[in-house]
C-alpha cells in the first residue's frame, strides 16, 4: 500500500510505501522531497512494489523508455459547498424511503447522528424526502474537508467514497449474480 501526498502550493505529489512490517508504535511516514516525488520517473519503483518479497528468483525487468504504465490515482476537485441538513432518519431508514419513492434513488450522502451531508442540494433531488427542508445549510467545503476532529474527517472521507460510487455507478459496478466460474469464449466475428 502507498500513501500519496499532494502539496497545493506547487501542485507536487509525493508518495511513500506503508510497509506491513512496520511496528504498531511507529505510525509516522517520513517523506524525502527529492527521493519520494511522484512523477513519470517513479514508474519502476512503483512496479517494484508489486513483486512478492518472499521466495527466490523473482525478477521484474525495468520498464524501458516508451513503455506504458497505468496508475490509478484519481484527481478530485472538491465542490465549493457541502450541504448539511437535519434528518429524523438513520441511514438504513433513509435508504428504504428513497428506494420506495417514485424517483430514482441516489446514495451520495452520509447520515450520522441526525445530520445529513451531501455535495448536492437535497432539496433538488429525491433526498428532499429524508431531510428537514427548512434546515438545509450550504457550508464551505474546506470547513469540513480539513476539520481537526477525526470523526468529521472520517465522515468526510466516507462522503467522498459515496459520491465517487454514485458518479461511477453506470461505468463501474459489481454484481454477485454474475457467475465467476463462467468461461470466456473468444469473439467470433
Amino acid at each position: 500500500m502507498i500513501v500519496v501526498f499532494y502539496r497545493r502550493s506547487d501542485e507536487s505529489f509525493y508518495w511513500k510505501e506503508v510497509s506491513r512490517e512496520l511496528e504498531l508504535s511507529e505510525r509516522r511516514l517520513l517523506i524525502n522531497k527529492s527521493l519520494d516525488v511522484l512523477d513519470s520517473t517513479t514508474v519502476n519503483r512503483l512496479a517494484g512494489l508489486t513483486v512478492p518479497k518472499a521466495g527466490f528468483g523473482y525478477y521484474v525487468p525495468a520498464l524501458g523508455g516508451g513503455e506504458e504504465a497505468i496508475v490509478n490515482i484519481l484527481p478530485i476537485t472538491l465542490p465549493h459547498e457541502i450541504f448539511v441538513a437535519s434528518t429524523p432518519y438513520d441511514g438504513k431508514k433513509a435508504s428504504a424511503i428513497l428506494l420506495d419513492g417514485d424517483e430514482p434513488a441516489r446514495f451520495d450522502w452520509v447520515i450520522q447522528g441526525g445530520s445529513f451531508w451531501s455535495f448536492h442540494d437535497p432539496r433538488t433531488s429525491c433526498c428532499r424526502a429524508i431531510v428537514d427542508q427548512d434546515q438545509v445549510d450550504a457550508i464551505d467545503t474546506v470547513d469540513l474537508a480539513f476539520h481537526d476532529d477525526v470523526d468529521e474527517q472520517n465522515r468526510f472521507s466516507y462522503l467522498l467514497r459515496q459520491t465517487l460510487r454514485h458518479q461511477t455507478r453506470d461505468d463501474l459496478n459489481w454484481s454477485k449474480s454474475v457467475d465467476r466460474r463462467a468461461k470466456l469464449t473468444p469473439f467470433e466475428g
